[in-house]
C-alpha cells in the first residue's frame, strides 16, 4: 500500500537554484502545468479551522463531530480507492505524480490501522469505533498524499494552512479580549491548543516570524501547560535547524534549547495564571524540590496502567481505557490523559509497538528530507510530528481528528518526495524552503531568520 500510486511521468526534483529538473532537462510544458489537487485538503483545513466547535453541535442527535469525523475516513476510504484509476489517466495540465523507487510509507503504520480495524470490529464499543476512525484517517491521509500528490502540492496546502492559522489565531486571540485567558466562547482551550501545534509547525518551517509569535501567544492564552511547553520546545528547534545563518547545527540547537528553557522558566515563574496552572492544584510530582500540578492525572495514570496489565498483549480493545475511567472517575472525565498508556490499555503491546515503530519511522524520514533538501514541508511535518508526540504524553492528542486528519497530510505530502541524495540543505543565500514558489516567498518579510 505504500507506493500504491501508479508509475508517473517523468519525475520533476527541485534543484538548488530554484528550477525543476528531470532525468533530462525541464521542458516548457512541465513548467507550465498546474500542482495536483493534494488528498483529503479540504476536509484537513476544515478540520483546522474548526477545531472542536463541531463538538459543540449536534445533528439530529447526533454530535457534528462524530458525524464530520465519520465524513472525514469516508472520503479518506474514497480517495484511496478512487485516486489510483482517476491519477492514472494522463493529464497535460497537471504536473506529473511524485514517484520513488523505494517504500514511502513505513509498513508498520499500515498495520497498524489494520490492528487498530481489527481489534474494533473484535471489540464492540462506540467510543473505540470513533478512536480508531481517527488512527484510520491519519493512516489514510499519509498513503493518499504519499502517493498522490505532485511537486507543487505541498506548496499549495502549506499556502492555506497559514490562511487557516491567521483565522483561528484571529478568532481565538478575539475571545481572549473578551473573555480572559483560557477562554472557551469559541474553542476549547485545549483543543485549540494542540492544534496550535501543527499551525505553529506550518509557521515555522515557512520562516514566517510574526506568524510564529502570534500562534505562541494563543497557545499560551489557552493556558495549556503540556501545549505551551511543547510549542517552545518545537520553536526552538525548528528555528534551529531551519534557519540559514551558517552554524552548525548541533550548536543552533543547543543555543536554542537553553534559550527555550531560560524563556520558559521566566514565563512560568512570572505570569500569574500560568503559575497557577503549572504550580498550583494538586501538587503530585516532585522534581528537585519544586512541585507541578498534573489536575489528578497521576491517578488516571495508575488506574490506566493497571487495568493494561489485565490483557497486556492484545489490550482491550479500542474504547476501552476511555470507557473504564469514565466508570471509575465519573462523565466529566473520559479519557487516560496519556494517549500512549491507551494504545497500550486498547491495542495492547503488539498496537503500541506498531505505533511506535511507525512514529520512529515518520519522524526519521521526515527529518531525513528536511536535512538534505531544507524544504517547508519536511520541516512542517517532522516539528508537527513532535509536537503531537510530545503533547500525547498528558493529553488525548491522537484521538482528536482536528489535528491528526491535518497531520497525516503533511506527513504524506513530506514523505512524496523521494530522498534525494545529497548531504546538506541550500546554501545560506539560497530561496527559502519550498519549489521557490512567488506564494510562499511573499513571507520574505517575516521569516524566521
Amino acid at each position: 500500500m505504500a507506493g500504491m500510486g501508479p508509475p508517473g511521468p517523468t519525475l520533476l526534483i527541485p534543484t538548488d537554484d530554484g528550477t525543476d529538473r528531470s532525468a533530462g532537462a525541464v521542458t516548457p510544458d512541465h513548467a507550465r502545468r498546474r500542482p495536483r489537487a493534494v488528498p483529503l485538503a479540504g476536509m484537513a483545513l476544515l478540520w483546522l479551522v474548526v477545531v472542536d466547535i463541531p463538538e459543540q453541535l449536534s445533528v439530529r442527535g447526533y454530535s457534528a463531530g462524530a458525524v464530520l469525523t465519520i465524513a472525514t475516513a469516508v472520503v479518506c476510504f474514497l480517495t484511496l480507492i478512487v485516486k489510483p484509476s482517476v491519477q492514472s489517466r494522463d493529464r497535460t495540465d497537471l504536473e506529473p505524480l511524485l514517484v520513488s523507487d523505494t517504500r514511502r510509507v513505513p509498513l508498520a503504520l499500515i498495520l497498524f490501522g489494520l490492528w487498530a480495524t481489527a481489534s474494533v470490529v473484535i471489540h464492540d464499543s462506540v467510543a473505540g469505533a470513533q478512536n480508531v476512525l481517527v488512527y484510520d484517517t491519519f493512516v489514510g491521509a499519509v498513503i493518499a498524499c504519499a502517493s498522490f500528490t505532485s511537486a507543487g502540492s505541498a506548496d499549495r496546502f502549506l499556502t492555506w494552512a497559514k490562511r487557516a492559522a491567521w483565522l483561528v489565531a484571529f478568532l481565538y486571540l478575539l475571545s481572549v479580549a473578551r473573555n480572559g485567558l483560557g477562554a472557551e466562547s469559541i474553542y476549547g482551550p485545549r483543543s485549540v491548543a494542540l492544534t496550535g501545534l501543527v499551525l505553529l509547525a506550518v509557521a515555522i518551517s515557512l520562516r514566517n516570524r510574526l506568524l510564529a509569535i502570534v500562534t505562541m501567544l494563543v497557545i499560551g492564552s489557552s493556558l495549556s501547560r503540556t501545549a505551551t511547553v511543547v510549542a517552545m520546545a518545537i520553536l526552538c528547534l525548528g528555528i534551529a535547524v531551519n534557519s540559514r545563518r551558517r552554524i552548525p547545527r548541533l550548536g543552533r540547537i543547543v543555543f536554542w534549547s537553553v534559550a527555550g528553557l531560560i524563556a520558559t522558566a521566566v514565563a512560568v515563574t512570572r505570569i500569574g495564571p500560568l503559575r497557577d496552572r503549572f504550580l498550583g492544584g494538586d501538587a503530585a510530582v516532585q522534581y528537585h524540590g519544586v512541585r507541578y500540578n498534573t489536575s489528578g492525572r497521576t491517578e488516571l495514570w495508575s488506574f490506566t496502567w493497571r487495568l493494561a496489565h489485565e490483557h497486556l498483549l492484545l489490550g482491550g480493545g479500542p474504547g476501552d481505557a476511555q470507557n473504564q475511567v469514565t466508570a471509575q472517575f465519573g462523565v466529566q472525565i473520559s479519557h487516560p490523559h496519556n494517549d500512549y498508556l491507551r494504545l497500550l490499555n486498547d491495542l495492547g503491546v503488539v498496537g503500541l509497538g506498531l505505533f511506535l515503530l511507525a512514529f520512529l519511522a515518520l519522524l526519521r524520514g521526515t527529518w531525513i528530507r528536511g536535512k538534505r533538501t531544507g524544504e517547508a514541508i519536511h520541516w512542517a511535518a517532522l516539528l508537527a510530528l513532535l509536537g503531537v508526540g510530545l503533547s500525547a504524553i498528558t493529553d488525548n492528542a491522537l484521538v482528536y481528528p482536528f489535528v491528526m486528519a491535518p497531520l497525516g497530510v503533511l506527513v504524506g505530502l513530506s514523505l512524496a518526495h523521494p530522498v534525494p541524495s545529497r548531504l546538506e540543505g541550500p546554501p545560506a543565500d539560497a530561496p527559502p524552503p519550498g519549489r521557490g514558489s512567488p506564494l510562499l516567498q511573499q513571507d520574505s518579510a517575516t521569516r524566521l531568520s
